[in-house]
């Protein structure tokens, strides 16, 4: 869920004086140093090359059925609402919103009940094992500062050829929910939006795209770089912000890689939401 609040934070914080400047540069010099650190490591051998294998049982019309199922339920949802309910009124937008957090925790029971009765090891070989909770969290945190440097520069380097091309103008496009937290005072409703941007969907699309379509493709093509690459197309051309292609490219690749290497579904999750975590604080704080 890259944001043009990502792009704001970057130019809001570079220009900030004093010692919040210098956090800002101690911040971004540790994401280089961990990803430097990170990238040195490849030089010792293929790092995927003994990644955890995760087995399943699943047919294989399942995981594309699942993905059509949710696509069109979603835009049925969309259409019902956008049909029933006044534009830009608030209780169209709550609508749209409650519809997304019935409908993804539907899908996500769903999405459980396969993983736990289709996968070797139930839960456990999917990824799912609370056991690694903190470790894998730390994990996450670092796996993400390390991402966060690419990502916003992909995003500045968008911003450069726009205005390149497009003139001073230009501007990136915005997450409707992003969008929807400035418009919409009300604090239920953004409690509400909130919740779904850092919980509801991180959590779904790591299960559907990651933890299913990912595993299946690693599984039938033993090549589990080839999977992560056809997985981070996939999920980047999903969001409907073509400004931010190089940066969910970036994002979706080291999630992808951040589950293959460790076999543990919870780091891609935990990435995830501090991500989205970090644009909705951001663009709360009116940065």
């Amino acid at each position: 869920m890259p944001s043009i609040a990502s792009v704001q934070t970057v130019e809001v914080l570079s220009a900030a004086p004093g010692a919040a400047q210098i956090f800002w540069w101690v911040f971004w010099g540790v994401g280089w140093v961990i990803l430097i650190w990170q990238l040195i490591s490849l030089r010792q051998g293929d790092p995927l090359a003994r990644c955890p294998v995760r087995r399943h049982r699943l047919p294989s019309w399942f995981v594309p059925s699942q993905l059509l199922i949710w696509m069109v339920g979603s835009l049925l949802i969309s259409s019902v609402i956008k049909t029933g309910l006044p534009n830009e009124s608030v209780w169209r937008e709550a609508a749209a919103h409650l519809g997304t957090f019935f409908w993804y925790l539907f899908l996500l029971m769903v999405f459980l009940g396969a993983a736990r009765f289709g996968f070797v090891r139930g839960f456990e070989g999917f990824g799912l094992d609370l056991r690694r909770l903190k470790r894998d969290l730390l994990q996450a945190v670092l796996t993400l500062w390390a991402l966060l440097p690419l990502v916003f520069l992909s995003l500045k380097v968008a911003v450069w050829i726009g205005r390149l091309f497009c003139g001073p103008d230009f501007a990136m496009d915005q997450h409707t929910s992003l969008a929807a937290l400035h418009q919409y005072p009300q604090i239920w409703l953004r409690g509400l939006i909130i919740l779904n941007t850092v919980l509801v969907v991180p959590v779904f699309e790591e299960v559907l795209f990651r933890g299913l379509l990912q595993s299946t493709l690693t599984a039938s093509l033993g090549k589990p770089w080839l999977s992560i690459a056809g997985v981070s197309l996939l999920f980047a051309m999903m969001h409907p912000y073509p400004t931010h292609l190089p940066a969910l490219l970036i994002l979706s690749f080291g999630l992808g890689y951040a589950y293959e290497k460790s076999g543990s579904l919870l780091q891609p999750i935990f990435m995830h939401i501090l991500f989205n975590a970090l644009n909705v604080t951001a663009s709360l704080g009116g940065i």
